[in-house]
């Protein structure tokens, strides 16, 4: 019982990095079509000490955030550089016409 609350868990956490990963690609596509850089220090800076704001106030090993969101964000940066049409094309549309 308890490994299929994590299994769903997991499933939902999957569901919601695929979301985020097509809102980098339409911030991608914008910073190309500006010609604003791909990497923005101070976001990023900004972005990774607010998540650890978060989730220590929720309990969470400061090492732990850091870790997720360095990967999440190492592949948010791979993904706005890369030039072609990334798989999730047809998910993101769907996805982002509806936010």
């Amino acid at each position: 019982m308890l490994r299929k609350k994590i299994d769903f868990l997991d499933d939902e956490l999957l569901d919601i990095i695929e979301k985020r990963m097509c809102l980098v690609n339409e911030v991608g596509k914008y910073k190309q079509n500006k010609r604003i850089p791909i990497f923005q220090k101070n976001r990023w800076e900004e972005l990774l000490l607010n998540r650890i704001r978060t989730g220590t106030k929720k309990g969470l090993e400061e090492k732990f955030i850091k870790n997720i969101f360095e990967s999440i964000h190492k592949e948010s940066v791979y993904e706005q550089e890369k030039k072609t049409v990334s798989k999730r094309k047809k998910v993101c549309s769907n996805f982002t016409k509806k936010h």
